[in-house]
């Protein structure tokens, strides 16, 4: 893989996000020209992903910068190893000194408040650090509360060879997504970030989409508007998606009732899933 190229679509996305809330997005790239590494792009991609929506998530002035670096390794200079080391930093919220210890845990988040305020379940960073050390890797983070905290993972990847890209611009290359049919979604999530980002990828694909933050709002605009599918959160204010499902699957009109929705939830209870 070339390692710019391969963030460039999760990044992409972000930078539209930063700047839908105002906040400014650089990126700084110390990679040497023309190199290829060997190793899983799907969860470098998702370490970013992951790091970038905290960045955004808890930023509300200011900005981000991610920056990307690659170095041979200097523990063994004949191995062809690259030490990979990509940084978020952000000017959001931070993390409290006494709670820095405690933030990669799984189901960890600084406090009460920050889940109620932001959402979500405290997984984001537990991923991360499992997918770092699947990768033979680690992540540190430097925080000052109420002034921002920047994250930095180091990796390390095999180096490769040009002739290796050769294959993938072939006939067996993967081709982007796209839409054989632009439809019209209808998101309802109450995180803003969580709704852009998903918002980003249906246009990204050609489809339509409306947000709504409430299940609630989302009743109400089913009956109003005709939509080809519903991405649908769990934990929302007003009514659940649960209860907004159950009322949508009970119309009246036969062809609304029936609208496929997909639910979206991080709550790794078996009780939710079975709801």
């Amino acid at each position: 893989m070339e390692l710019e190229d391969s963030l460039k679509s999760t990044i992409s996305t972000f930078k539209e996000i930063a700047a839908e809330k105002g906040l400014y997005f650089k990126e700084q790239y110390d990679i040497p020209e023309e190199l290829v590494l060997l190793s899983d792009e799907t969860r470098l991609r998702q370490i970013v992903w992951n790091l970038l929506s905290n960045a955004i998530k808890f930023t509300e002035q200011g900005g981000i910068i991610l920056a990307v670096r690659a170095r041979p390794s200097t523990v063994d200079p004949e191995s062809k190893v690259m030490l990979i080391t990509i940084s978020v930093r952000d000017t959001g919220i931070g993390i409290a000194l006494d709670k820095q210890e405690t933030i990669f845990d799984d189901f960890q988040q600084a406090d009460g408040s920050i889940t109620r305020k932001y959402g979500g379940t405290g997984l984001g960073l537990s991923i991360v650090t499992k997918l770092c050390e699947l990768m033979d890797g680690s992540i540190h983070l430097s925080s000052v509360e109420n002034k921002g905290a920047e994250f930095t993972v180091q990796i390390k990847a095999q180096l490769g060879e040009a002739s290796m890209l050769s294959y993938r611009a072939g006939t067996n290359a993967a081709r982007p997504l796209s839409a054989n049919k632009s439809m019209f979604i209808l998101i309802a999530e109450d995180q803003p970030v969580n709704a852009m980002v998903a918002k980003a990828f249906l246009t990204h694909m050609g489809h339509r989409s409306e947000i709504v933050d409430n299940g609630a709002l989302a009743l109400a605009a089913v009956k109003a508007n005709d939509y080809d599918l519903i991405l649908m959160d769990n934990h929302m204010p007003k009514m659940s998606g649960i209860e907004a499902t159950r009322q949508i699957r009970s119309l009246d009109n036969p062809v609304k009732a029936r609208i496929p929705i997909i639910g979206l939830t991080a709550d790794a209870y078996e009780e939710t899933h079975q709801e």
